[in-house]
């Protein structure tokens, strides 16, 4: 099973690209691929995520890099998060962890970061994070395709 979670918050602008990204992959492959919309990353999502194989996180970033698509690697020493987990701020390499440690998962794990621009409030991607996002959503088509074909 391919899972793609799509997070972020619609009324901070640009910080909404994984929920705009997600809802359109959504559209795409409909029953083929289960998708998750959320406003943060969240632990409970792992009992929703013990079944996938694949997962891809989307999210907006600050960072200079127009997109970037990466396989999370934890490599052979366990991933251990910190000793005062703030469930607040939560990361995909803290739900490899989870999904590891509790059900003895190990999916193949990708992370689609977009760069935005504008993080004010209000709602709809600045015309230049909706320009990237496709371009990644090409991209991401292309590898949730060839995951598909594989399974």
């Amino acid at each position: 099973m391919i899972a793609v979670v799509g997070y972020g918050n619609y009324l901070r602008k640009d910080d909404g690209i994984g929920l705009w990204l997600g809802s359109r992959l959504r559209l795409k492959f409909k029953q083929k691929v289960r998708v998750y919309l959320l406003h943060q990353l969240v632990p409970e999502i792992v009992e929703e995520l013990k079944e996938a194989d694949h997962i891809i996180f989307i999210d907006a970033s600050s960072s200079n890099e127009e997109w970037s698509l990466r396989r999370l690697s934890l490599g052979e020493e366990e991933f251990q998060p910190p000793l005062n987990c703030d469930f607040h701020t939560f990361y995909p390499e803290e739900l490899a962890y989870l999904l590891k440690r509790l059900y003895g998962k190990k999916p193949e794990i990708w992370i689609l970061s977009v760069k935005g621009e504008n993080f004010s409030f209000g709602a709809g991607l600045s015309l230049n994070a909706r320009r990237l996002a496709k371009e990644a959503e090409n991209l991401l088509e292309g590898l949730i395709r060839v995951k598909l074909k594989d399974a």
